[in-house]
């Protein structure tokens, strides 16, 4: 009796094999060619495609006429991309871009960590909203049951990075050019947090008196 067998991607195959009586030898062709080992049981080494041997059993110097194949199956894995990382500044909206689906195939999100709102577990494109950050998991199963997965990491910034413009640095603080200025501050289209007051080196640096909401004044201490 053969017992032949199957994983999933590259690997190695443990084969197995019995006889009514005698030594169970293993080989690598249906004819000739040096036993590869002996037992009831055989593991191959790393395959990447299915590959067949065969066994035979030999008892007082007698050996079977014939030797019986057992096969190692190696089953196709999926192919998974759960799609780029992506950042957003005080949005809470995300679109989700795994690879599709195809035939036989089924996909599911998982959350791995953080608390988001996902629209359609099932869907590679779903969308999902999110507050802070989360990873999400995309794991395909195919037709011969065998799954894949990718994660993607996904941040809600609330606070984000601003950069002016008409302006210079100063220590890293940002100084004026001028007893009053007018200085535009990009937040990614998403004020995102208040400003009360620049640091000032020796007196020279801007300070601000409102909040982000497009055009600011700086002025001379």
């Amino acid at each position: 009796t053969t017992n032949s067998a199957s994983i999933c991607g590259t690997g190695s195959v443990t084969l197995g094999a019995t006889a009514s009586a005698g030594t169970i030898n293993w080989y690598a062709n249906a004819i000739g060619g040096s036993s590869l080992g002996t037992g009831t049981s055989f593991t191959t080494p790393s395959l990447t495609s299915t590959t067949t041997y065969y066994v035979d059993a030999t008892n007082n110097g007698c050996t079977t006429a014939t030797r019986s194949p057992v096969t190692a199956t190696i089953k196709t894995v999926p192919i998974v991309n759960a799609g780029s990382d992506q950042t957003n500044c005080n949005d809470a909206y995300f679109e989700l871009n795994a690879n599709s689906l195809n035939s036989g195939e089924t996909g599911q999100w998982t959350i791995i960590n953080g608390s988001p709102l996902v629209n359609d577990n099932s869907d590679p494109k779903t969308g999902m909203t999110l507050f802070g950050s989360s990873t999400m998991r995309w794991t395909i199963t195919n037709n011969v049951n065998c799954t894949a997965f990718d994660n993607v990491e996904l941040q809600n910034n609330t606070v984000c990075v601003a950069s002016c413009t008409n302006s210079i640095m100063y220590n890293g603080d940002f100084e004026d050019e001028g007893s009053m200025q007018n200085f535009n501050l990009s937040l990614n289209g998403n004020p995102c947090f208040v400003f009360n007051d620049f640091k000032r080196p020796s007196g020279m640096g801007p300070r601000l008196g409102g909040s982000v909401s497009g055009t600011i004044n700086f002025f001379r201490a």
